[in-house]
């Protein structure tokens, strides 16, 4: 423990109630911030009433804040180590800023603490309320408000906002940073601050942590190409801590431990033990797990050159700088070769297959047909949300690539991607699957001078924007009240059986079309012909489309059986309508 002796002299140590500012304490304690400087106010006194008679800090008195900017530069310079300051609202914290300048070009780590009621009350003329949402460029390198706790998701977005300006005071060289912290003037009632989770960052000259004992997975957000290198350094991985992969589509790792968890983790009753993971090694950025699928890892430890806080699962505790091959290569061990847990998640991936029923004419049906027949050499792009959904309930061959535009998630551009990759690798098939509305929106493109032969398109008609149909959508609870303007239903000539066939044939397209299976079935060899680039208009029914999806994700009956798959958020955002449909669909299968 530190201890600083003063002339004043406490009874005991005792903190305020306020949740913020409890982790924000704890959280110093751990990320080493021991010193502090504190000029008087109302809007820090709870702050400083926690901290004043805590032996872990070393807590000073300046009332000129210009003084105590330029005092914690002069003790970061000596010591070497991060200071922070507190002040109350109002003109106090704009005192902070010449030394904060100073501290910006000498890259000296100080954490300033403005102290505020609450944002919301800023340009409302309430008194000391000042705007300090934005600083200027070369004052501080992080800023972050945090907010009063209310509730546990608060509390997880104080927790890693916390950690991520603590961990800026020595990122990229390190500098000052800035917390507007949010009270609620708070009892000084609490005698001990919560367990917090710290988040730390280690580089490739680090002594770098021991991989824990247990369950290991790789979680593979969209990434860019992966090559051979790369992909035998998450082999060897792999092997040695007998982990997996899981690649959701978008997949650019084919390697011997992939597994596509689309499927057994989308299912209402499944749970666990494979989604339960003691560590997960988070590479690449977006994952389509927005669309279904779950995995509750205990621990995640997040791997990427930026190095910046990206906490997808509310578990981070680590943050590894360095290149994947860097990091794979450092624990994997050549001589070790373990795969029970991709046997384990193959059995059971195996199993549940054999539990998908016959599925009416729709987009799942579609993938479940067609995603084994796609080449391997080809690649497969696909539209956001349900297409991409649906072929991650699909299987198709192991070394296929996927491709989908979810860094934004919008469906503007998802055939564009498609062609401009055409264009460059004129030798390869491409397979698309877009909805309707992403034709529409994207439709020029066909009329682009630089398409190839080698565009295989499916385009799935439903009239709308299926998603918002879909039975666990809280917009479906709405029913046909959603349809036109939610769901964007009637636009386009709604399933016009002459609209696409029109357009694509008078740009030389090749165009097919299928109402039902057998249609399909019987034009599907012409569709995967190569030579010329075609596009297959299959028309769906919306109903049809929501049968299949509740098929696909109650394969495995919840524990108490058909009412607690109904239940909680699920039950809540279903028409009365689609509750009946959904008891007759399980019943069924």
């Amino acid at each position: 423990m530190i201890r600083i002796s003063t002339r004043f002299k406490y009874s005991k140590i005792m903190y305020t109630s306020e949740k913020n500012i409890q982790i924000l304490i704890a959280l110093m304690k751990k990320h080493g911030v021991h010193d502090i400087i504190i000029s008087p106010g109302a809007m820090n006194h709870t702050f400083a009433a926690s901290v004043q008679n805590d032996p872990d800090f070393r807590v000073y008195s300046c009332i000129d804040e210009r003084s105590a900017g330029y005092m914690a530069c002069g003790m970061a310079e000596e010591t070497g180590k991060p200071v922070a300051l507190s002040c109350t609202g109002a003109t106090a914290s704009r005192n902070y800023m010449p030394a904060l300048t100073e501290a910006f070009y000498r890259k000296l780590p100080i954490l300033a603490i403005t102290s505020l009621s609450t944002r919301q009350f800023v340009g409302q003329l309430v008194g000391q309320q000042i705007d300090r949402s934005q600083q200027p460029k070369d004052i501080v390198v992080e800023s972050v408000y945090i907010s009063p706790v209310k509730d546990d998701k608060d509390y997880l977005v104080c927790e890693r906002d916390i950690n991520k300006a603590l961990l800026a005071l020595t990122f990229h060289g390190g500098g000052p940073v800035h917390i507007d912290l949010g009270t609620t003037f708070g009892k000084i009632n609490a005698q001990q601050l919560p367990d917090v989770r710290i988040i730390r960052r280690y580089t490739n000259i680090d002594s770098l942590p021991q991989i824990p004992h247990g369950r290991i997975a790789v979680m593979m957000g969209v990434h860019s190409f992966i090559n051979t290198e790369l992909e035998k350094a998450i082999d060897d991985f792999c092997s040695t801590y007998d982990a997996i992969v899981l690649t959701p589509n978008p997949r650019s790792y084919t390697g011997k431990y992939a597994v596509n968890p689309g499927l057994l983790f989308s299912q209402l009753g499944y749970s666990g033990p494979l989604n339960r993971m003691d560590l997960c090694i988070h590479i690449g950025e977006v994952n389509t797990d927005a669309v279904g699928f779950v995995i509750k890892p205990k621990n995640v430890w997040r791997v990427s050159c930026d190095g910046q806080v990206k906490d997808r699962y509310d578990k981070l505790s680590a943050i590894f700088q360095m290149t994947e091959i860097e990091f794979f290569r450092h624990y994997a061990k050549s001589n070790i070769n373990q795969n029970i847990q991709l046997q384990e998640f193959e059995e059971a991936d195996t199993q549940i297959r054999k539990k998908i029923p016959e599925l009416p004419f729709s987009n799942g049906w579609i993938a479940q047909r067609i995603a084994p027949i796609i080449p391997e050499n080809a690649k497969l792009h696909l539209g956001i949300l349900n297409s991409v959904r649906a072929f991650d309930y699909a299987k198709p061959q192991h070394k296929l690539l996927t491709f989908a535009n979810i860094g934004g998630f919008g469906i503007d551009g998802c055939i564009s991607s498609m062609v401009g990759a055409s264009i460059k690798s004129p030798k390869t098939e491409f397979f698309g699957i877009f909805g309707d509305l992403v034709f529409f929106y994207d439709m020029n493109v066909f009329g682009n001078r630089h398409i190839g032969k080698n565009l295989h398109i499916i385009v799935v008609n439903n009239d709308g924007g299926q998603q918002f149909r879909n039975f666990d959508h809280p917009a479906s609870k709405l029913g046909m009240e959603s349809e036109p303007y939610i769901v964007g239903a009637g636009h386009y000539g709604p399933k016009s059986q002459t609209l696409i066939k029109n357009y694509v044939e008078n740009l030389g397209i090749k165009y097919l079309s299928a109402s039902n299976k057998k249609d399909f079935e019987d034009i599907l060899p012409e569709f995967m012909e190569n030579g010329q680039s075609v596009v297959l208009e299959a028309f769906t029914n919306k109903d049809e489309e929501n049968e299949a999806f509740v098929l696909l994700r109650n394969l495995i009956p919840a524990n108490t059986g058909l009412t607690t798959s109904l239940k909680g958020a699920i039950l809540n955002h279903m028409s009365d309508e689609n509750v009946g449909k959904l008891k007759k669909f399980l019943k069924r299968s």
